[in-house]
């Protein structure tokens, strides 16, 4: 059991909106204000594996995550650790609404795989979808830290503090757009 295994019972406040199959939920340590993630409620270990009436239920909501955050931040850029250097070994889909491209930090070290298979490095940008095989052994994280570089983040603690401010806007912003 993971700490995404028990998000509802340490982590209420952070919940954006329950589904019968998913949170969404403002990332712990964002990287930008509506900085937010989808988590399967069931342990799932990546988004590949989940299947029938919860794969619908994910897509619909990506849709609107991603509308949402399109409307009030900017289109947002997704990346998945599917199954590999994962921080959390549980799913979980990042929407980070930002113009920076990590398209450039990954196409030297992970070659395009045309039909996904776990583990990969999932990734999306402008309405396409990447899933990459690393060719090189990379850090737990590598997409949250590289755009954590990509956008001279803080350190973790400061983003934790960034987040906690932020939540309450974006909650406001998802219940009342």
């Amino acid at each position: 059991m993971d700490i995404f295994c028990q998000f509802k019972e340490k982590f209420p406040d952070q919940i954006i909106e329950e589904t019968k199959h998913f949170y969404l939920i403002h990332d712990g340590f964002p990287l930008a204000e509506g900085h937010l993630m989808i988590i399967p409620i069931k342990h799932e270990s990546c988004f590949l594996d989940i299947k029938g009436q919860a794969r619908n239920e994910f897509l619909s909501l990506k849709e609107r995550v991603i509308e949402f955050l399109t409307r009030f931040y900017h289109k947002p850029k997704l990346f998945e650790h599917g199954g590999i250097i994962q921080t959390v070994p549980h799913a979980h889909l990042h929407f980070l609404p930002t113009e920076k491209s990590m398209l450039h930090e990954i196409l030297p070290i992970a070659n395009i795989m045309k039909s996904p298979k776990v583990p990969y490095l999932y990734y999306q940008e402008d309405d396409k979808e990447y899933y990459f095989l690393p060719k090189i052994t990379l850090a737990p994280g590598f997409f949250h830290q590289s755009f954590a570089k990509l956008l001279n983040r803080p350190t973790m603690v400061e983003r934790q503090k960034d987040g906690k401010n932020w939540i309450l806007k974006v909650k406001t912003k998802w219940q009342h757009g």
